[in-house]
C-alpha cells in the first residue's frame, strides 16, 4: 500500500466509478453527518484530484452506474435532511456537467443498481420513507424512461447485486426487517423480467460483499446479523444453483470492500467489527479456497470504496472509523 493525494472533501460511503478514460469519479457520500453534493475526479496519471461541478442534490446512500455511452447515472439516496429521494441525475464526462433525468417510481436509498447487457439499469430494493422495498425498476438511457420490473419475493436493503456470466443478476442477503438480516438470494432474468429463488446461504448477513470470480462463481464474505460480525464466507455456483461454505476469513468484518484482482484472487480490505475499525486486508485464493493476510493499510477505514484502475492497481477511497476521511491509498497487487 502507498498513500496518494487526498480528496478535497472528507467523506464516508463515497460512491466511485471508473470512467472510460480511466479517471475515477467520486460522487456524494456522507460529510460529517450529512450528505454532500460535491464531486471530484482522480487522474491516475498525475495522481491529482480535481473538483468538478456539484450535483444538483446532496446525496448519501445512493448509487452510481457507468452507462455504455460513458455517462454516469446517479440514483436516489437521501438528502442532508435524511429525506429519501426518487430523483436521478446524469454526469457527462465531456462537459463535466450534471443534468436531471427522469425520476424513479419509488424513492429509495440503500438500493442496488446494475447495468444490464442491453444497456438498461436495474434498480432493486432499498428503503423508502415508509419502509423496506421489494420493488424493482428499469431505466432506459435511450428513452429516459423508468418502467416497473417484477418485484422480489423479499423486501431488502443493503443487499448485494452481482451480474453473472449469463447476464442475470444475483441479489444476496441484506436487511429484511429492522436490524434483521436475511439469508435468502434471488436471481433476476432480464429476458423474462422475472425473479427466481437462488437458495439460501448458511447464515443471514447484511453489510457483506459479493464478488464474481473468474470461473463465474460468486464469493460472499463477512457482514453482520444484529450484534454478530461474521468472518464466514460462502460460494454460490450458478450452474448447480447451490451454496457451499468455504474457509473463514482471518478477521470478522462488516462494511468492508472486496475486489477481484487480475490474477483471480479477491482482495478484502478494512471494515469494522466489535474491536473497531480495521486496517487489515486479506486475499482469497479461488484455487485453494483459502485466505492469507495481505499488507495492512495506513489507516483503519470502514464504509470506504475501492476502484480497480486500468493498470490493475486498487484505489481505496475515503471511509470512516471515527470521522470521515479525505485520505486515499493505493494497493499494488
Amino acid at each position: 500500500w502507498s498513500t496518494v493525494n487526498s480528496m478535497k472533501t472528507a467523506r464516508k460511503q463515497p460512491i466511485a466509478s471508473r470512467l472510460l478514460t480511466g479517471q475515477v469519479l467520486v460522487v456524494g457520500g456522507t460529510e460529517g453527518n450529512y450528505g454532500t453534493n460535491t464531486t471530484e475526479l482522480y487522474d491516475p496519471l498525475s495522481g491529482n484530484w480535481t473538483s468538478v461541478t456539484d450535483m444538483n442534490s446532496a446525496r448519501q446512500y445512493h448509487t452510481a452506474s457507468v452507462l455504455s455511452n460513458g455517462k454516469v447515472l446517479v440514483i436516489g439516496g437521501a438528502t442532508v435532511y435524511y429525506e429519501v429521494m426518487n430523483t436521478t441525475e446524469l454526469y457527462d464526462p465531456s462537459s463535466k456537467k450534471w443534468t436531471h433525468v427522469a425520476n424513479m417510481t419509488a424513492s429509495r436509498k440503500y438500493h442496488t443498481a446494475s447495468v444490464l447487457t442491453d444497456g438498461t439499469v436495474l434498480v432493486v430494493g432499498g428503503r423508502s420513507r415508509t419502509g423496506l422495498l421489494n420493488t424493482a425498476e428499469l431505466y432506459d438511457p435511450l428513452s429516459n424512461n423508468w418502467t416497473d420490473a417484477d418485484s422480489m419475493s423479499s423486501r431488502r436493503e443493503q443487499h448485494t447485486a452481482s451480474i453473472l456470466s449469463d447476464g442475470k443478476v444475483l441479489i444476496v442477503g441484506g436487511d429484511i426487517d429492522y436490524f434483521t438480516a436475511g439469508n435468502t438470494a434471488e436471481i433476476y432474468d432480464p429476458s423474462s423480467r422475472k425473479w427466481t429463488n437462488a437458495g439460501n446461504m448458511s447464515i443471514a448477513r447484511t453489510d457483506h460483499t459479493a464478488s464474481v470470480l473468474l470461473d463465474g462463481k460468486v464469493l460472499v464474505a463477512g457482514g453482520q446479523d444484529g450484534s454478530v460480525t461474521h468472518n464466514t464466507a460462502e460460494l454460490y455456483d450458478p450452474s448447480s444453483k447451490k451454496w457451499t461454505n468455504v474457509a473463514n476469513m482471518t478477521t470478522s468484518r462488516m462494511s468492508h470492500t472486496a475486489t477481484v484482482l487480475s490474477d483471480g484472487k479477491v482482495l478484502v480490505v478494512g471494515g469494522r467489527n466489535k474491536a473497531g475499525g480495521l486496517d487489515t486486508a486479506e486475499l482469497y485464493d479461488p484455487l485453494s479456497r483459502s485466505w492469507t493476510p495481505a499488507a495492512r493499510m495506513t489507516y483503519s477505514r470502514d464504509e470506504a470504496t475501492t476502484v480497480t484502475l486500468l493498470n490493475g492497481n486498487v484505489l481505496m477511497i475515503g471511509g470512516d472509523y471515527r470521522n470521515p476521511l479525505k485520505s486515499v491509498e493505493l494497493y499494488y497487487p
